[in-house]
């Protein structure tokens, strides 16, 4: 059982969300694009992390103005109703717009959907420095994962030199959330 302590998987794992995830080895069971996976962090080791699979060894991946384009092909991004979230109940929640008095807010949000057609919830808080990198490509054995909340997410976006995961081994993953 994982107990998320941030929001960089809402609104699939919100923070404090408790939710039961599948001990994984990677050599067998490899991940595939979409899977949440629960790995290692590649510099501090003891500590757990949890993101989505974008990209896998041998895929170039590029964020352009918030969208995903995996080897050369924008993912589909189709709107759905706002998240309604309030920001005095729960501290870890971001609003991209200004809160109301009460702590409310409305946060944009979308389902993107991968080649293989997994497809799942996005939060976007508007533009932000991520939303825009340069095209990588994902070393063999390794992934390039992101939150699904995009904007509060410090993940394969960010080298380790800026507090970020960059690429994750393979071997890191350990547990994987089969319906998410």
């Amino acid at each position: 059982m994982w107990k998320m302590t941030g929001e960089a998987m809402a609104p699939a794992l919100d923070s404090n969300a408790c939710k039961a995830a599948r001990l994984l080895d990677p050599k067998a069971e490899p991940p595939v694009h979409g899977d949440v996976v629960v790995f290692k962090h590649p510099v501090k080791l003891d500590t757990p992390m949890v993101f989505r699979v974008i990209a896998l060894g041998g895929d170039t991946v590029q964020m352009v103005q918030g969208k995903i384009l995996l080897n050369g092909q924008a993912l589909p991004q189709s709107p759905i109703a706002p998240l309604h979230r309030n920001v005095l109940a729960n501290p870890h929640h971001r609003c991209g717009r200004t809160a109301d008095r009460d702590g409310s807010c409305l946060v944009d949000r979308y389902v993107e959907t991968l080649p293989n057609g997994r497809a799942y919830e996005i939060l976007d808080l508007g533009w932000e420095s991520l939303d825009n990198t340069a095209s990588l490509e994902v070393p063999m054995n390794h992934l390039f994962v992101l939150g699904d909340h995009r904007d509060n997410s410090a993940d394969s976006r960010l080298p380790h030199s800026s507090g970020g995961l960059g690429f994750v081994p393979i071997g890191n993953v350990t547990a994987i959330f089969d319906d998410l």
